[in-house]
């Protein structure tokens, strides 16, 4: 072979390294485009799973709120109820003593039910009569 047939094949072989050089940092910047979307679209299902669970928990301590509302009113209502029912059991319904006797019963007895401040409540009772 001739000198000028070497050089261009020799130039062809530079022009295709190039080539595929070239090619080849093409697929990189295409793989890393294709990571970098994958990644950003794993962060974008994870963002909506977490505004998803976000608004689970407002609603679920919504309710609980809701809930422990209609608890505490329902309780007061029984207690309400139990305290007139113990007023008239032990006659002073009228008596302008009977709440503080029934402050100090419930004081005293409330960590152990409403027996425990009727028990109390009826032991008191004489010193407002």
């Amino acid at each position: 072979m001739d000198y000028d047939q070497k050089y261009k094949e020799r130039k062809i072989e530079w022009v295709k390294n190039d080539e595929i050089r070239r090619l080849k940092g093409l697929e990189r910047e295409l793989i890393d485009k294709i990571k970098k979307s994958t990644q950003m679209l794993i962060l974008k299902e994870t963002i909506d799973q977490l505004e998803k669970t976000k608004i689970e928990l407002i609603t679920a301590q919504n309710i609980q709120e809701e809930q422990k509302k209609a608890y505490e009113a329902e309780e007061i209502k029984i207690r309400k109820q139990i305290k007139s029912d113990i007023f008239e059991d032990l006659g002073i319904t009228e008596n302008p003593k009977a709440e503080k006797l029934w402050d100090i019963a419930y004081q005293h007895g409330r960590h152990s039910g409403y027996n425990a401040i009727y028990a109390y409540a009826s032991d008191l009772v004489e010193l407002i009569m």
